[in-house]
């Protein structure tokens, strides 16, 4: 029955992970119009950039200055919505004369993380660089903030887990200690939350005002205000004023790990996904704020004398963190396979990236803390006849430390002292997630070899994404972003015809225009294999119908080298 049981619970895991939807990394560039790099006769009446996935409005905002530094936009920024990613755009300046140019964009991502990205472009007799700049990189003060709100939240929790089923009889004598533990660990996870607060502002460019109207800062608030409160029960415990206020700390920051699940990398692969988020975060903290709060009991002289009693808390903890360890490993499978896209897993491109090379690092951490943790329970703690696993590692450690490591007698002090480097490596991976979660997965590199055009008719906007760049006797795809009165997308047919969007393409001094069909794909409209036979103004004239507009037609000159 155990087989089968166990099989059972391995179909489950390979169906839940394969109905798992992937995450795309954080909010990038998908294209910007002008191009980096671009060269331009005459100025452009605006700009925009078409990003990866949607992003929030109220976060984003895009700025153009000229080489010094002088803002050259006209209007406030635009954020229009098209099908799962967003377009953002923002007027200039009527007649700017030549000169180099570069735009911003800066927004926070859905997975919480401030990106900025810029792109320079010239008018007139000028060069601009090609190269662009932005993103999410490795940040000091972002990993330093997620350690210490991950380090205050395993120490709350791993006192309480500890106070509830390890220590005996909830040890009256130890209490006071679990009760200063639970206060420390909510100020270390206010401060960073704090801090996180004041990246995230500084980062974005937004004021605590502007931030707390996004959706990633009222998140943030919110742990703030409930990591606070925390801290003012714990001390209240601390201090002898309340019975409850360690228990209450323990609830308000079980309910913050479920914001930060709410505002990580797992929100955009769906409700599951958070949810594995927040039981491997749980699991995570039990297991190092277990160890932390085992080493402080063990330091304050937890029967030093009585190698018994200590054996008992010993096994009663190393079977809650085995349970730990099990839920740590599985959701941490789902999310790597949920959050890292497939192309680059199978690529095996994964640590090559500084996301992949600190999730390499937190995992050989992990199989090293299995290890002492299998020392500390099946050697130290154990009878010398306990069990044939047992006897097999202590003949291991025996032999491998020359009989230092063997079953206590007498002293706890070997048993501390690998306790303690447990401890250590557990805090140690602590600062790998901190950092790790403060960067965004490795995503399959986008096409910079595309040109973006943006034009509008009488009742939509069209984004034209060309690619790649096209040249005399090439093809390129076209991808079509169309945008109703509304600002929303059209995807799909809605005009009772085989396709609500048509394309003429016309050769520079030829007047009869090939026709193609516009497929619907992933939000957008595409033609494929678009051939350009001579170099030119090629003439693209895209109609859109729908069910609210019989005609509607959008014309792009396209340039072909």
């Amino acid at each position: 029955m155990g087989t089968w049981r166990t099989c059972g619970a391995l179909l489950l895991f390979v169906a839940l992970v394969a109905a798992l939807p992937t995450a795309a990394a954080h909010a990038e560039v998908a294209s910007s119009e002008p191009a980096a790099g671009a060269h331009l006769d005459a100025s452009p009446s605006f700009v925009s950039f078409s990003m990866t996935q949607t992003v929030d409005p109220s976060a984003t905002s895009l700025s153009v200055t000229n080489s010094a530094g002088d803002d050259v936009t006209a209007g406030a920024t635009e954020v229009r919505d098209a099908g799962g990613r967003s377009v953002v755009r923002i007027a200039l300046q009527p007649d700017l004369p030549g000169g180099i140019y570069t735009m911003v964009v800066r927004t926070i991502s859905p997975d919480s993380h401030p990106v900025s990205y810029s792109r320079s472009f010239a008018i007139g007799a000028f060069t601009a660089p090609s190269e662009t700049g932005g993103g999410s990189a490795l940040d000091l003060e972002a990993g330093t903030a997620r350690f210490l709100s991950y380090l205050g939240l395993s120490l709350v929790l791993g006192a309480a887990a500890f106070s509830l089923f390890v220590l005996p009889g909830r040890a009256p004598a130890s209490k006071p200690l679990l009760v200063r533990l639970i206060a420390a660990g909510a100020a270390a996870h206010l401060a960073g939350t704090l801090l996180q607060l004041h990246y995230t502002s500084g980062a974005s460019g937004l004021g605590y005002g502007e931030l707390f109207h996004t959706d990633v800062g009222q998140n943030l608030f919110l742990r703030a205000a409930v990591a606070a409160a925390a801290v003012v029960v714990a001390l209240g415990g601390a201090a002898g004023k309340t019975a409850a206020g360690p228990t209450l700390a323990s609830l308000l920051l079980a309910v913050n790990l479920l914001l930060i699940a709410l505002g990580s990398h797992a929100t955009k692969a769906g409700p599951v996904t958070v949810a594995m988020d927040a039981l491997h975060i749980a699991a995570a903290a039990l297991w190092a704020g277990g160890l932390l709060v085992f080493l402080a009991i063990v330091a304050r002289g937890l029967d030093r004398s009585d190698v018994a009693t200590l054996r008992r808390v010993g096994a009663r903890y190393g079977t809650f963190a085995f349970v730990s360890v099990i839920v740590l490993a599985a959701t941490g499978i789902i999310l790597t396979l949920a959050l890292v896209e497939r192309d680059i897993l199978l690529a095996g491109k994964l640590v090559e990236s500084p996301y992949g090379m600190l999730l390499a690092g937190k995992v050989s951490l992990w199989w090293a803390m299995i290890a002492l943790a299998a020392i500390n329970r099946y050697v130290l703690l154990a009878e010398a006849e306990d069990g044939a696993l047992s006897r097999g590692l202590q003949r291991v450690a025996a032999r491998l430390s020359g009989n230092r490591i063997k079953p206590l007698a007498g002293t706890t002090k070997p048993f501390a002292r690998t306790l303690g480097v447990e401890a250590i490596l557990g805090v140690v991976v602590l600062v790998f997630a901190g950092f790790l979660t403060s960067i965004s997965p490795p995503a399959v590199a986008t096409s910079t070899n595309a040109l973006t055009f943006f034009s509008e008719g009488d009742s939509h906007a069209v984004q034209l994404v060309v690619d790649p760049t096209p040249q005399a006797e090439s093809t390129s795809t076209l991808r079509f972003t169309i945008l109703d009165s509304d600002n929303a997308a059209v995807v799909s047919n809605s005009c009772g015809r085989d396709s609500c969007v048509t394309l003429e393409i016309t050769a520079p001094g030829n007047a009869t225009p090939e026709r193609r069909v516009a497929v619907p794909r992933e939000g957008a409209w595409v033609v494929e294999n678009a051939l350009w036979p001579v170099a030119g103004n090629w003439t693209l004239g895209l109609t859109v119908s729908t069910s609210t507009v019989f005609r509607d037609t959008v014309t792009f000159t396209v340039p072909i080298a």
